[in-house]
């Protein structure tokens, strides 16, 4: 087993000086603050890029925030200033997290809740906080195609279901009575696979009908032990499962057989120390987060390092401990923040468990 937390201490400094390819073009990578801040009330960007020298950068971090008004700006009513309403939103301990539309939904473990912030007005409500079903530890958040919330809550031992429409919230949980601990969700074309950690497995239910439709064993398709932490479904219908044991990505068919996997458990410019949680743009990048590493790992299909992005430290651009990663297709509001020199494709979203600032937000693009 690797020393990764003593070697990985030693190499963050040195990671900038690693040369890696993205693209199909050789970039340098690295992390250089060029200034932002906020001027006359218009919130401006915190502008790092990755890489930081080289050709081009192809990633801008945006901003990195608590509440919904870092980002949007916005005009509270009388009424609102007096009550609070507007600000009362404050992420205190994320996990993972989802966008849907304009919207964010952010898990938070210590307030017990799911944020939910609309990036285009500001308007900001909380899942879970009254009802007759109340979270417990809400991990990870996925949405469906017409708006259904999905909460992996393993201090309920079950997955929370909140309508669109304000109906339930319904639950979902394996049957037989046995532990069930799920600490990701995602949504595909009416299933629901959840990565449960107690059985090492990914279960797949039934939207419709809340049966379980299959179950993966991980450690059957991988022939050694998993320590699952995320899960993802890629445009093909290929299911990605972190692997916290093994510093990689398992990719799944649809159908639940191996395909391959992507990095492993090492010190070497490529390996991951302890992912989390993933998601996967349309363009077939996956985004990891490490948060041994304090590192974002980009990968392309095929599992090559593509770049890196955050890094330790509670400074600008950094990603403490990164836990919850959403790609955001696209936002006006979001491209309000943009430099205008950078040509920015679609946004990635990361939860942070350590720092002042616990969200982070970046641009995907073509570069400067």
């Amino acid at each position: 087993m690797f020393d990764v937390s003593s070697k990985m201490k030693k190499n963050r400094d040195t990671i900038s000086t690693v040369w890696i390819r993205f693209g199909g073009l050789i970039l340098f990578g690295g992390v250089v603050a060029f200034g932002g801040g906020c001027a006359s009330g218009r919130i401006t960007a915190d502008a790092v890029y990755f890489p930081s020298s080289g050709t081009s950068a192809r990633v801008c971090h945006l901003k990195s925030f608590n509440r919904i008004d870092d980002v949007v700006a916005i005009e509270p009513t009388f009424v609102e200033m007096i009550r609070g309403e507007r600000f009362a939103s404050r992420v205190e301990s994320p996990g993972g997290i989802a966008a849907h539309g304009n919207q964010l939904y952010i898990c938070d473990t210590e307030q017990a809740v799911v944020h939910v912030w609309d990036l285009s007005t500001g308007h900001t409500d909380r899942l879970g906080q009254t009802g007759e079903v109340l979270l417990g530890t809400p991990v990870d958040v996925a949405v469906g195609a017409d708006g259904t919330v999905f909460v992996a809550d393993t201090g309920r031992g079950e997955v929370v279901v909140f309508g669109r429409d304000g109906s339930g919230p319904s639950r979902l949980r394996t049957s037989g009575g046995g532990l069930f601990r799920p600490v990701s969700v995602a949504w595909s074309l009416g299933k629901l696979l959840v990565c449960d950690l107690e059985s090492a497995s990914i279960v797949v239910f039934d939207v419709g009908t809340g049966s379980v439709a299959a179950t993966f064993t991980l450690s059957d398709k991988t022939g050694d032990a998993v320590m699952p932490m995320g899960v993802a479904v890629g445009s093909a219908g290929e299911i990605l499962v972190t692997d916290a044991m093994g510093g990689r990505v398992i990719v799944l068919s649809e159908a639940g057989e191996l395909v391959r996997t992507m990095s492993q458990r090492g010190d070497r410019i490529g390996d991951m120390g302890h992912p989390k949680h993933l998601d996967m743009s349309d363009d077939g990048t996956v985004f990891v987060a490490d948060a041994e590493f304090a590192r974002v790992h980009l990968y392309n299909g095929a599992g090559e390092l593509l770049m890196l992005l955050g890094g330790a430290g509670d400074r600008i651009g950094g990603t403490p401990m990164p836990f919850g990663v959403a790609v955001v297709d696209d936002s006006s509001a979001l491209r309000r923040l943009v430099p205008v020199d950078f040509g920015a494709k679609y946004f990635v979203a990361v939860t942070n468990s350590l720092g002042s600032k616990r969200v982070s937000l970046f641009a995907v693009g073509e570069g400067r």
